[in-house]
């Protein structure tokens, strides 16, 4: 019996394939996005992640159209390709589940998934469908983060860059501004040009976008790269108008005033540097239309739904094998973590929207103690991460020996640790001495904490071999904190000592388990 063609000019053997894959593929798929979606909520500059399956979706929609006559794929190297894509991409997401935010996993496990896709096409519609198909399977990596090595050089440059050129645009419209690493100042008052505001944001966006055009164009290569070039020209231009906008409502209207536009002023950049992209590519002449085959079918293996059930079942069966390995216990160990002491001589500090999303953390808080009989005014924040140790990419990066230099505070010299015991061990505060952009003295305390393994969280190759740990401790996530304090005085470095660790006692205290006080040893 040959197949019903309806209206669309489609049969109804076409539509049960499209129907076969349209599941094979979900079930491939759906637990790496379901695992990304943690990076698309909470990383804002990843936030275009949720638009890549749709979009990659319609891509190959549009695209069957020319895809070349299947013919019979079977033979034991792609079999082979697809059982150990397989059995890699098992072992990737039970280490991914561990570490949710670690860039690198995602990186391969996508890569093995891709891998496993083009396998199955090799194996069920012959070597010339995986070929047309691998372009739209590479696609899928547009939802993954960029690599740290690339993002971070990349996202200091641009802000540094965006802060001086915007305050010698301001200036040369009448307001004076002055540049300490990464904030402007004006007469009234300073802004920073933080990550959201250097362009990076944008700049991922607009890749994203610049690579679907120049598909769904088919620009080739080098028309595809120009409009990219072309995209990150008109973002960070874009960005550089917006903060030159922000600064000149700040000495206008005050930081209120600014604050309030931040947000909007960053939507509407975005929007427009997305309509010039869209015009750019519409304007560029499109590539020809991929030829249709003509080849005769070759007695194509025939995609049997009972081949999807048993695809479906080993997807499901790594996932429960998943759950069941992480829900099999976690390794206790003397975990102590950080809270505030009970004092009503304190008043909360401010912590700002943009410093919240930089920092990406769980919960956190700042609190202002007023100077009592001989203890200057300090200023204390404790932050909480309870997800992935790549999370604290953001503790990393914003160490006082990163942050402070970029507000133009220079450092003036280390000074000993702040050493204090706790049960079974001790903390360590690193102490540093630094002078401010107006000349004043500061000195700062900081310390990154592994409160599941109560000890000083190692920033070396140890925070990789952590990541593994997880895995056989059968626990997701890490459970760490960030103890930062700060006060001002012209003083000797031995009192300044004293006092901070007088502030350390007064203000911060570990807790257990179950989040009950722990005694300290030697009290």
């Amino acid at each position: 019996m040959m197949p019903t063609p309806n209206r669309g000019g489609e049969t109804s053997s076409d539509w049960s394939r499209m129907g076969w894959w349209g599941a094979a593929i979900l079930a491939l798929w759906l637990p790496v996005w379901w695992r990304l979606k943690d990076v698309w909520m909470v990383d804002p500059e990843m936030r275009h992640g949720w638009l890549v399956p749709p979009l990659v979706a319609y891509y190959a929609w549009e695209r069957r159209k020319f895809a070349p006559i299947a013919q019979d794929g079977r033979q034991p190297i792609g079999i082979g390709l697809l059982v150990i894509a397989l059995l890699l991409g098992a072992g990737g997401l039970l280490v991914w589940e561990a570490n949710p935010m670690w860039p690198l996993l995602m990186g391969v496990v996508t890569g093995v998934m891709g891998v496993a896709t083009l396998a199955l096409i090799r194996v069920t519609e012959g070597g010339a469908r995986m070929r047309f198909w691998a372009g739209t399977v590479v696609l899928l990596g547009l939802a993954l983060p960029w690599p740290t090595m690339v993002q971070q050089p990349l996202t200091m440059h641009l802000a540094t860059m965006n802060a001086h050129v915007a305050a010698e645009v301001v200036s040369a419209m009448g307001h004076p501004a002055a540049v300490h690493g990464r904030v402007i100042e004006v007469a009234e008052g300073f802004a920073g040009v933080e990550e959201a505001c250097s362009g990076i944001r944008s700049l991922q966006t607009v890749t994203m976008v610049a690579v679907f055009l120049a598909a769904f164009f088919r620009l080739g290569w080098r028309r595809g790269t120009a409009l990219i070039l072309a995209g990150w020209a008109v973002a960070i231009i874009g960005n550089l108008v917006r903060t030159c906008y922000l600064i000149l409502v700040l000495a206008q209207e005050g930081t209120e005033q600014m604050n309030a536009l931040h947000d909007a002023a960053g939507n509407v950049v975005l929007g427009a540097t997305l309509a010039i992209m869209s015009l750019i590519a519409w304007s560029l002449p499109e590539g020809a239309l991929p030829q249709k085959s003509t080849a005769k079918p070759s007695g194509a293996h025939p995609l049997r739904w009972g081949a999807l059930a048993g695809l479906v079942g080993v997807v499901a069966t790594i996932e429960g094998s998943i759950l069941t390995w992480y829900a099999g216990g976690e390794r206790q160990t003397a975990r102590v973590g950080w809270t505030w002491a009970e004092r009503e001589d304190w008043t909360a500090a401010v912590i700002t929207e943009s410093a919240r999303e930089m920092l990406g953390y769980t919960s956190g808080q700042g609190r202002y103690w007023a100077r009592d009989e001989d203890l200057p005014s300090v200023l204390a924040f404790l932050f909480h991460w309870d997800g992935d140790m790549s999370q604290l990419g953001g503790a990393a990066l914003h160490d006082p020996l990163v942050c402070l230099p970029s507000i133009g505070s220079t450092l003036a010299g280390h000074l000993p640790g702040l050493r204090r015991e706790i049960p079974d061990g001790e903390i360590e505060l690193q102490t540093f001495k630094f002078r401010t952009a107006n000349g004043r003295t500061q000195y700062v305390f900081f310390q990154v904490w592994d409160a599941f393994n109560a000890r000083v969280w190692d920033s070396g190759d140890d925070a990789n071999w952590n990541r593994w740990q997880r895995v056989m401790d059968r626990r997701r996530g890490a459970d760490t904190y960030q103890i930062v304090m700060v006060f001002e005085g012209e003083m000797s470095e031995t009192r300044a000592l004293e006092l901070g660790e007088k502030a350390f006692r007064s203000i911060m205290m570990p807790v257990g388990a179950e989040g009950d006080q722990v005694v300290e040893n030697g009290t």
